[in-house]
């Protein structure tokens, strides 16, 4: 019935997965190797240079706002980001780097949702203009704060072997009221609403140990990569539905700026959901001559449980899920001098699902999302 019609208002450069604080990029080194195509995110190796002693501190900030003009207000407002950095040398072989992130979306923008009549279907009253709002500009609102900190540590033990361990810590708070138009009345012209209020507050831990290993068999020349990774997400979520009370709105005359009655929300309004997931990964990469070749293999398990409230607060029940997979890469490219790389790659993927089904529908679990990708292209570097 309804499709969106506005973004969230947010830059793609900033977006990275949904939930999660922008990446940050690490302080570039003097002397630094920089690989043709064959470089991969696994490719991290630096050669030696003299110590740094110090903590050279990067201040990176901005400030983001993004408009879609189209509707009856802005989809976006300014976006605060803060994402500062120190970085230490303390000898040849050891680098450090501390890393935070602050972001603050005070209008992190809305979603327009229109009925079907009068826009991909025909209404005797014409046409709804491509302009219009089903909400509320007083009311519908967006926002979201979200911080992060962690560290990124490497140490070279010798020609061979590069451990590294990289953690973060992130939290994450936003909160959502929106109003939508849920049906048309007999007369095709005054949409019925209904309010909904949402709440939520995450906290997200990630930690990452990788040892790497560069050596050479024969005529080729590997890099192995060898991690255990973990994850755990604490989210709390709180959300109100009401249809009573709530002004309908004429589609083709809004009239906005109207009084929409409060959503009070009690304890069985409440979720609360725990996701734990361990991963193991090798990869290989292989360059002979001018080819590249890439190899990777990984094992998740993933546990998540839900627990809902009733009125008084009490748990109202509890599910608990446990997925695995086993998912793999493969990839080949072959080097050019004139900056040519044709290459070809095949891909599985695996990523379990939060949240529960509704009442109507059982309630239960989700399955986890699989997949498969295919790819064959040409990448292409202006020759140095």
């Amino acid at each position: 019935m309804a499709r969106p019609r506005c973004s969230t208002g947010r830059p793609a450069s900033a977006a990275g997965e949904p939930g999660q604080p922008p990446p940050h990029r690490r302080p570039r080194q003097r002397g630094a190797y920089r690989g043709r195509q064959q470089r991969a995110a696994a490719d991290r190796l630096r050669p030696r240079r003299r110590a740094d002693r110090g903590w050279p501190l990067h201040l990176p900030a901005d400030r983001h706002r993004a408009e879609v003009r189209d509707a009856v207000r802005p989809c976006g407002g300014g976006a605060h980001r803060y994402r500062p950095r120190l970085h230490r040398r303390p000898d040849d072989s050891t680098t450090i780097t501390l890393l935070a992130s602050y972001q603050h979306d005070p209008e992190g923008g809305f979603y327009n949702f229109v009925p079907a009549s009068g826009t991909v279907l025909a209404n005797p009253n014409g046409r709804i203009p491509r302009n219009f709002f089903g909400g509320d500009p007083a009311y519908d609102k967006y926002y979201r704060t979200q911080a992060a900190i962690g560290y990124q540590l490497e140490h070279r033990l010798d020609d061979v072997w590069t451990v590294r361990q990289n953690f973060r810590y992130a939290h994450i708070d936003a909160e959502v009221n929106v109003l939508s138009v849920r049906s048309v009345g007999a007369d095709q012209r005054t949409g019925t609403r209904s309010a909904t209020f949402v709440s939520d507050h995450a906290n997200a831990f990630a930690l990452d140990n990788q040892a790497q290993a560069s050596f050479t068999t024969g005529a080729l020349r590997h890099t192995a990569l060898f991690g255990i990774d973990w994850q755990r997400t604490s989210a709390r979520a709180r959300q109100g539905l009401r249809s009573q009370g709530v002004p309908g709105i004429d589609l083709f005359r809004p009239v906005y700026y109207q009084s929409i009655p409060a959503i009070l929300t009690d304890p069985s309004g409440l979720t609360n959901q725990n996701i734990d997931q361990l991963g193991f990964y090798a990869q290989d990469q292989v360059a002979l001559g001018r080819w590249r070749f890439n190899v990777g293999l990984r094992y998740d398990r993933a546990s998540i449980g839900t627990t809902t409230h009733t009125t008084t607060g009490a748990d109202a029940g509890s599910l608990s899920q446990f997925d695995d997979a086993l998912t793999w890469r493969v990839g080949g490219l072959y080097l050019f001098d004139n900056g040519l790389a044709p290459y070809a790659s095949y891909s599985t993927s695996f990523l379990p699902n939060t949240g529960t089904q509704a009442p109507q529908r059982g309630g239960g679990t989700f399955e986890p999302t699989t997949g498969e990708q295919y790819e064959v292209g040409v990448k292409y570097q202006p020759p140095a």
